[in-house]
């Protein structure tokens, strides 16, 4: 609900000032600190951070779904040696790398101990995961100050593509001259 309601003040903003590059500044400043936030998320259930926190990230989200299931299975497999320790493997394993996401209700299950590692485990691997994306987000703030504004037209043009219209577009003599394969 956010994105959408976040699009479409952009898209009236733009429509009427013109101006799309302080949207854009906007738009990774949020993310950014929205990401941001999120590192420092508590292994509690602290609701009011939790709430401001997606209020804030709602307005930004992540379009390519695999990266942060990576992210978050490799930094639980980098844990593994420590959760054995402390689980035992069989129960260790369960948490480990590619496991991790599909084990998340299972941890409501275990006694309040083993709870708490396993919970402290995904905590730890999530934030690993929300450095990233806020790092990712940081360089592209600084990328999007590069972005220069120009003057946006009011005029419609149609734009033609394909063959046919570049080849109506090159001079005489290139359309007659035979292709020269080596």
């Amino acid at each position: 609900m956010g994105m959408c309601i976040v699009s479409a003040a952009s898209g009236f903003i733009i429509r009427r000032t013109g101006n799309y590059v302080f949207i854009i500044w906007g738009g990774m400043v949020v993310a950014t600190t929205g990401f941001g936030l999120f590192i420092d998320l508590p292994n509690n259930k602290n609701l009011a951070k939790i709430i401001i926190y997606q209020a804030i990230a709602g307005v930004r989200i992540i379009s390519h779904r695999s990266s942060p299931f990576r992210i978050f299975n490799n930094a639980m497999e980098s844990q593994q040696p420590k959760l054995e320790s402390l689980l035992g493997q069989d129960l260790a394993q369960k948490f480990s790398g590619r496991n991790a996401s599909s084990n998340v209700f299972t941890v409501t299950k275990l006694r309040t101990s083993k709870s708490y590692v396993v919970r402290r485990a995904y905590a730890k691997a999530i934030t690993t995961m929300y450095i990233f994306f806020a790092v990712l987000s940081g360089v592209g703030l600084l990328a999007s100050l590069f972005i220069k504004q120009k003057q946006m037209s009011r005029e419609h043009k149609e734009h033609k593509t394909g063959l046919q219209n570049l080849m109506n577009r090159l001079p005489n003599k290139q359309k007659s001259r035979p292709s020269q394969q080596g």
